[in-house]
């Protein structure tokens, strides 16, 4: 099966084609995405821009051949109307949460126009499923590495200084932690939002990212949305302790994490850990076996190849 992947967010394109490895032919395809950073207004001006770049990506994929394509965040779904193939729109998250009523309507007919629908995480259920109920959950791909023996930070927030991720719960934290014990070590992770007092750390390649993660005694995660994310997920594939927010109820089988919702909660959390290492320990390695479980790049592979082969047996197309 040939597959051509446009777009990406947070490395996950990249973790799917390792994960269809030796199953399919994979081709990644950038997608510049003009004022994705900007106002609503200016995002509308560059409109016609942006739709001129989805037409030429559209035209490269086609020359690809592609038995089907994955389209990733819901605004390049534009490009899977003109691929002229069975396509799959991966829903990631704040492209499907608290959408403004300028985007809300055309978002909502690039997810009802898709071949199938997958979405990152189950949180994100509640908005997709209403418009697709044939959507699938698509975990995301989760290599297990090995933890590292030396600790650089006693603490790190994974997540990067946004209000999107919470940051503002992780920096009170960061604050209680250190009224208690001014010595602790605590880094966290640049953003637009950044706000704690501790060492800001670039961003940096995946490899270096995990490397971090695995060189840190306690990890929090973000504190908005209540379900776990890549950074959180990392962090376990690690062997780190984490302490997040997360509705235990989205999972059938709840992740062993330590829940916090509030300032105070995430610092009794994060020092309960550092105070007992060997509890500390036992929870990172049952996040470990955790991830091990259910995030896996050979069952993703899987689960991803056989949405690709539903959207083609939907569409008459002989299955590779």
């Amino acid at each position: 099966m040939r597959v051509v992947q446009i777009g990406d967010v947070a490395a996950v394109a990249p973790a799917l084609a390792d994960a269809l490895r030796d199953r399919a032919e994979v081709i990644s395809i950038p997608l510049a995405q003009r004022g994705s950073h900007r106002g609503g207004a200016i995002k509308l001006l560059l409109g016609p821009l942006r739709v001129i770049d989805a037409a030429k990506v559209a035209r490269v994929a086609r020359a690809m051949h592609p038995d089907i394509v994955h389209v990733h965040w819901v605004p390049n779904g534009i490009v899977g109307l003109m691929v002229r193939t069975p396509w799959v729109l991966h829903v990631h998250g704040s492209d499907i949460r608290d959408l403004g009523l300028l985007r809300r309507s055309p978002f909502h007919v690039l997810i009802r126009a898709a071949s199938r629908v997958v979405y990152s995480t189950p949180d994100l259920a509640r908005w997709v499923l209403p418009l697709r109920p044939d959507a699938d959950y698509l975990p995301t791909p989760i290599a297990i590495r090995a933890s590292m023996p030396d600790r650089d930070w006693d603490v790190l927030v994974a997540s990067r200084g946004a209000a999107s991720k919470g940051s503002a719960v992780a920096a009170a934290a960061v604050e209680l932690l250190l009224e208690q014990d001014p010595r602790l070590r605590i880094a966290a992770v640049d953003g637009p939002d950044f706000n704690a007092r501790a060492v800001r750390l670039p961003f940096v390649s995946k490899a270096a990212f995990v490397e971090r993660l695995a060189r840190s005694r306690v990890v929090m995660g973000q504190f908005r949305v209540p379900a776990l994310g890549i950074s959180e997920l990392e962090a376990m594939s690690v062997a780190r302790p984490v302490v997040t927010n997360v509705d235990l109820t989205f999972y059938k089988d709840p992740p062993p994490v330590v829940v916090a919702t509030s300032p105070q909660a995430a610092a009794v959390g994060v020092r309960r850990l550092l105070d007992a290492p060997a509890e500390a320990d036992a929870l990172g390695l049952a996040g470990q076996r955790w991830v091990r479980a259910h995030y896996s790049p050979d069952s993703v592979g899987s689960e991803v190849l056989a949405i690709y082969r539903r959207a083609l047996d939907d569409a008459g197309t002989e299955v590779p």
